[in-house]
């Protein structure tokens, strides 16, 4: 004879947001649907936020949690010294070291060791140039180029 097994119905829950009854589909979901979850984690996170900013704490503000991982943080402007020219500059980010562009491209330069140059004489014009490279025979492009335009005997 066929037996009927009878599952018990599922137990209906509210939903944190706005109180509606729904059927959950997993054991811990509390709220109805994706929409709802999103809005009341961002503002209980804006709530959070606010209560760490009134006790003047730092606090990492961000967009909302599902959709970017990006973090950004509150502005609070410096004054800090340029260890490359030594000039004050106030700063907004925490990670800025030098005053502009220009000192950091100086500081960056000055870390790498150059190469010794070496005084050599140009094979076609005579005149006396500096170089790094032990091949480089003519003082520029333009005495390379007539030396080879010379017909070889």
């Amino acid at each position: 004879m066929l037996q009927l097994i009878v599952r018990p119905p599922k137990e209906r829950k509210h939903c944190r947001f706005c109180n509606a009854l729904f059927t959950p589909m997993v054991a811990n979901q509390v709220f109805c649907c994706n929409e709802h979850r999103d809005i009341w984690y961002r503002r209980e996170k804006e709530r959070l936020q606010a209560a760490k900013m009134a006790a003047g704490e730092k606090v990492r503000l961000t967009s909302t949690p599902s959709l970017t991982k990006r973090y950004y943080q509150i502005k609070t402007t410096e004054l800090k010294t340029c260890p490359e020219c030594g000039k004050e500059f106030l700063s907004n980010n925490t990670k800025k070291i030098y005053c502009s562009a220009e000192c950091q491209v100086i500081h960056r330069q000055s870390m790498y060791v150059k190469k010794p140059t070496t005084e050599r004489v140009c094979r076609l014009c005579g005149s006396i140039f500096h170089t790094a490279h032990a091949a480089k025979i003519y003082c520029s492009e333009a005495c390379r180029l007539k030396m080879r335009e010379i017909p070889r005997a």
